[in-house]
């Protein structure tokens, strides 16, 4: 059955009730059943595709998509909803398709929601007349697709609402409106619409960019600020969109499709699609090509080279930027910078398996797509090259632990990369189980700090230690820029949202097990009284038998998923290992963590130190809880960077 046939039968048995007519379904077995499900038809116009090879048709490959990807590429990253429109002379209608289906498979592929229309136009003389869709019957495939893919919506109940909504509805404002309600609590979808597949007599495809944008702004004010991306493909003149928003439009040359194939052999890209498995958030990540070198060396541009009349590309806005400023960046697609110099953002750590955990979330290795990034003279510290969202980063993998050895590495990182804007200390630290600002601690959690305190630098007195806290000792506050950002995060709602994307990218570390982002089985999270010490330096608590009296906390009782915490981290040169003294030091300085590297950095650059607790800085610390604290913190960094906006140059 096709879709209205099925919203008649949902329609007159729900005039008598669901229950009162038993009618039980699910969102799968009607995706499944009906005619235009719109996997059928994309595999319907794949195998249409090899028809036509095998009628003397020319096989056009991945290479041949190139002109698309290069402009697709910079769009799709931006961090905003935006839409983009790919339109042609008739002549194009198979390339179209094949676009058409390949971008929708790219995006299947990275796990991100995508709902789409498609134009099947079968071979002339096979009897067969393609089929031509109303604006509703599109906007009911687009809301059938995302109420299938929308955790929040996948449920019998929600898609009768949906189809009661469709029913009520009957302007396309109104249509909209339930598109945007089947997508609400998605973070990022994709819409791609080849729009001649709309029948002729339907002249309402004109406005959908604008009610495309409307909807997008819509969305970005619900509980879930979702993204919205759309790409509409047209080969009729009659859908021809002008400038009625402000939307990236790739306009395909009038020429014939030999000519353009010439002008793409002799036009290199700086980059192609390469999906891979890293990032279930990112879509085009690009490789940068020896090309582009060439280019920069001359001082010319890979997108000058292929400007002109023959590869006319057009905006309806001088920027991009302006329509929709909606949420921070969830996806990136950046090309290879050039030289040391272009890296903004240094990610320090001191042990082998905390840069692991960060270099499986880079969105791309640089260092396994070229050459391997020099360094300064007398630099010694060891460098991997990538990029984290929309930022290149450049990972620190320190020599030693401690301060000292911190503060040599960042000294030496600025001397090679000049142009560093923010550093970031990811690793492991000590937690204050009840801090100062009330809200429990606990293993796996991570600390973002707002300041650091050097609590080894002070002055030893026959009877205590004082700690140098004065205007000239003390390590400064972090920058204007820092300090605005970090005011935002701590608000209810960023961090809210800066938690749940710390789980998504932990839940990609869980898919490698030699990273064992997962708490330890054999080692619960306990904590004992201060006044308790271990029995044994040399066993741990279950092999020396530690049964002193544990402390009640609420969170234990409760699902544990990392929080994270902002406050002041106390930094030294020794690993803290005393609960008393922690206690002590923490009620004196409202420290909430204990660590020993961002002091090292503190003075070097603009620097923020984010760790997971793996113990609380007692007599009872172990290591197994490491590699798990180590994991949650780089997601948390990952998390951070997506809001991190530098300032441009000037």
């Amino acid at each position: 059955m096709d879709t209205k046939q099925f919203i008649e039968f949902i329609q007159n048995v729900s005039d008598r009730g669901f229950a009162e007519a038993e009618v039980t379904f699910t969102v799968e077995d009607v995706y499944k059943t009906l005619d235009e499900n719109p996997h059928k038809a994309r595999e319907k116009s794949k195998a249409l595709q090899v028809q036509r090879q095998g009628r003397g048709g020319k096989r056009r490959t991945s290479r041949s998509h190139d002109f698309i990807w290069q402009n697709l590429g910079p769009w799709a990253a931006q961090s905003q909803s935006s839409i983009a429109i790919i339109e042609g002379p008739q002549h194009y209608r198979g390339w179209v398709e094949e676009i058409a289906i390949e971008t929708t498979e790219l995006v299947e592929r990275q796990l991100i929601p995508v709902a789409w229309s498609l134009n099947v136009l079968p071979e002339p003389g096979d009897g067969e007349n393609p089929r031509r869709y109303t604006a509703q019957d599109i906007v009911a495939q687009f809301c059938l697709q995302f109420v299938r893919q929308n955790p929040r919506r996948n449920t019998q109940p929600m898609l009768e609402k949906c189809l009661a909504m469709s029913k009520a509805a009957s302007t396309e404002l109104e249509w909209f409106g339930v598109l945007a309600w089947c997508i609400d609590g998605l973070d990022e979808t994709y819409i791609i619409l080849d729009v001649d597949a709309m029948d002729k007599s339907e002249s309402r495809a004109v406005s959908w960019p604008a009610l495309f944008e409307s909807m997008s702004k819509d969305l970005a004010t619900s509980t879930v600020c979702c993204i919205v991306r759309v790409i509409l493909l047209t080969c009729t003149i009659d859908h021809s969109f002008g400038d009625l928003v402000r939307t990236k439009i790739i306009q395909l040359p009038r020429g014939n499709i030999a000519t353009f194939r010439g002008v793409q052999k002799n036009c290199r890209l700086p980059f192609k699609p390469n999906c891979t498995e890293r990032s279930a958030n990112a879509w085009l990540q690009h490789v940068r090509r020896s090309r582009v070198q060439e280019l920069q060396s001359s001082g010319r541009t890979e997108s000058s080279e292929a400007s002109g009349d023959t590869l006319d590309m057009r905006r309806t806005d001088e920027t991009m930027s302006a329509p929709m400023d909606l949420c921070p960046p969830v996806s990136s697609s950046l090309l290879r910078p050039a030289s040391r110099s272009a890296f903004k953002v240094a990610i320090i750590c001191a042990l082998p398996f905390e840069a692991d955990a960060i270099r499986a979330l880079f969105d791309c290795d640089w260092d396994e797509e070229g050459t391997v990034y020099d360094k300064a003279v007398g630099d010694p510290n060891a460098y991997s090259a990538g990029s984290v969202g929309r930022h290149s980063v450049i990972l620190v993998h320190m020599a030693n632990m401690g301060t000292t050895s911190a503060a040599v590495a960042a000294a030496s990182c600025r001397c090679s990369f000049p142009n560093i804007r923010l550093a970031l200390v990811v690793g492991v630290c000590g937690g204050v189980p009840f801090p100062s600002n009330g809200r429990e601690m606990m293993l796996g959690d991570v600390v973002v700090s707002d300041g650091v305190i050097q609590y080894d630098h002070g002055r030893r007195l026959p009877s205590q230690f004082l700690i140098k806290d004065t205007l000239s000792d003390s390590l400064g506050r972090p920058n204007t820029e820092v300090r605005a950002l970090l005011s935002k995060l701590k608000g209810l709602h960023s961090r809210r949202r800066m938690e749940k994307k710390l789980t998504e990218y932990l839940d990609v570390l869980r898919r490698e097990p030699e990273l064992a982002a997962y708490p330890p089985k054999n080692t619960p999270d306990k904590l004992f009284e201060a006044v308790y010490h271990h029995v044994s330096q040399d066993m741990s608590c279950e092999q020396a038998g530690c049964n002193g009296e544990l402390v009640e906390r609420d969170r234990a009782q409760q699902d544990h998923r990392p929080a994270v915490h902002f406050g002041l981290m106390a930094s030294a040169n020794s690993v803290m290992k005393s609960a008393q003294d922690r206690d002590e030091i923490a009620t004196a300085t409202k420290a909430i963590a204990f660590e020993m590297e961002g002091a090292g950095v503190w003075d070097v650059f603009p620097c923020i130190v984010i760790k997971g607790v793996c113990d609380y800085a007692d007599s009872h610390k172990n290591k197994e809880w490491q590699r798990y604290a180590a994991a949650s913190a780089a997601s948390c960094a990952k998390a951070f960077l997506e809001y991190w906006i530098p300032l441009p140059d000037v």
